[in-house]
């Protein structure tokens, strides 16, 4: 006795997922293969809108679902695209990927996610996850520490289209999407120097080291770039070395904050180049009874979730990792739509978004 095949079984070279074929649907409608070919794919200039609805009709009384794989292979390409993130837990990192991610479901893309946890080490391995799964192209958004530029330039000739979000491209053809990072804190100390205060201390992130953070840098540099546009003169002795981190960064801002306030003549104000740093030096001054802002003002960058529930509230940076994200994705859409060789030569492509001071109680008034 012959055994039935239960529903859904896909017969072998079948063109849908169910054991339907194009040729079932076709044999049932009275066309040719090509036209339901056409009806699948959208090529519906082709085909009259009569045997289109037909041919639909069919499609769904037959339940019949593409071969996404073989079509993929026929059309080369995946409608898939690929996003590197150092840490999906970092709230800078998760908006990116929302921008990134809305922006590819509205022109048709799924995105394959690959978390890198804070490790540079497993970028090579996350790269040939999906290049095996054949992306159309891929979006790195990365810390702005230096990556492998051998590793980088490797994958440039063996994939598609590939793009930076917050890192900085030496590379052709590949396009970048920067934050402007200097800006955020040179508008705070600014604020700051305007409101009266002329001791502006700044508790700044790790500025050497084997791989140093461009993002802390351009924090310090538009912390000094701040204090010359007010006529303020530099003292190093109002600065002191924070670390990264949230844990280690609270620590070390409490650290460097007792330090700067029990000089003689301390500062009364300080720009921490991120908010785990102003949350360490805000429990400084609280273990001083140095009131927050009264005595010291305090002002942090990276505007994270807690920023607005702590007492005071703490005046930040907000940074615009998600139109980032977009922007990313609005450039690699814009690369895979050209042939690589049209763009292989041309100049890097940046652009560069500002940061947006928020305002809270910690920055406070001048003082008496």
């Amino acid at each position: 006795m012959r055994r039935r095949r239960p529903r859904g079984y896909a017969t072998e070279g079948g063109d849908g997922v169910r054991g339907v074929t194009m040729r079932d649907i076709a044999k049932r409608v009275g066309v040719s293969e090509a036209t339901v070919s056409h009806v699948v794919n959208g090529n519906t200039s082709k085909v009259s809108a009569a045997t289109r609805e037909r041919v639909l009709q069919a499609i769904r009384e037959l339940e019949y679902t593409p071969n996404r794989i073989a079509r993929s292979l026929a059309v080369r390409s995946t409608s898939t695209v690929g996003l590197i993130v150092t840490d999906v837990v970092r709230t800078p990192y998760a908006a990116a990927i929302k921008g990134v991610e809305s922006v590819a479901m509205q022109h048709g893309y799924n995105v394959i996610l690959c978390n890198l946890d804070g490790s540079d080490t497993r970028l090579e391995s996350a790269v040939e996850v999906l290049l095996s799964k054949r992306v159309d192209g891929m979006i790195f958004v990365l810390s702005s520490q230096p990556v492998d530029r051998r590793l980088i330039s490797r994958l440039a000739k063996r994939s598609g289209p590939i793009v930076f979000v917050n890192q900085p491209s030496e590379l052709p053809s590949v396009p970048a999407v920067l934050i402007d990072n200097a800006s955020g804190t040179f508008e705070l100390t600014r604020q700051l120097a305007e409101m009266g205060h002329r001791r502006i201390g700044c508790i700044h992130l790790p500025l050497v080291g084997t791989n140093p953070v461009l993002a802390a840098r351009e924090r310090f540099e538009g912390y000094q770039k701040g204090l010359a546009h007010c006529g303020i003169s530099y003292d190093e002795a109002l600065t002191r070395e924070g670390a990264f981190g949230e844990e280690a960064g609270v620590r070390a801002g409490e650290r460097a904050a007792e330090e700067l306030i029990q000089q003689p003549e301390p500062p009364t104000a300080l720009v921490c180049c991120n908010d785990y740093l102003a949350i360490g030096a805000m429990r400084a001054c609280a273990r001083a009874g140095l009131k927050v802002p009264d005595e010291v003002a305090i002002v942090g960058h990276d505007d994270i979730a807690a920023a607005q529930y702590l007492q005071p509230s703490l005046t930040s940076v907000s940074q615009p990792m998600t139109q980032a994200g977009e922007m990313g994705m609005q450039f690699l859409l814009k690369r895979m739509s050209e042939r690589i060789e049209a763009f292989a030569n041309r100049s890097v492509e940046t652009v560069r978004l500002p940061c947006t001071p928020v305002i809270r109680a910690s920055s406070g008034h001048a003082p008496a």
